[in-house]
């Protein structure tokens, strides 16, 4: 089982000098994403599937082009 996710929501956003929206929207993406992750694992591992979070740089060393538009 795969998930694809930009890179930047597989990491802890960098803390700013001052909360702004946008660090507060990253945070919840980030902590939403992880407790997605623990649970598709948990579902992987009763159903005895592997669980993997793919990026662009995962996709990249594949040999798999992106296309943006």
């Amino acid at each position: 089982m795969v998930e694809i996710k930009p890179k930047k929501e597989t990491v802890p956003p960098k803390k700013p000098s001052r909360k702004t929206k946008r660090y507060i929207n990253e945070v919840t993406t980030y902590i939403k994403n992880t407790s997605k992750w623990e649970a598709a694992q948990q579902y992987a591992d009763h159903k005895g599937w592997k669980f993997q979070v793919w990026t662009e740089d995962t996709l990249t060393n594949l040999g798999i082009k992106l296309i943006k538009g």
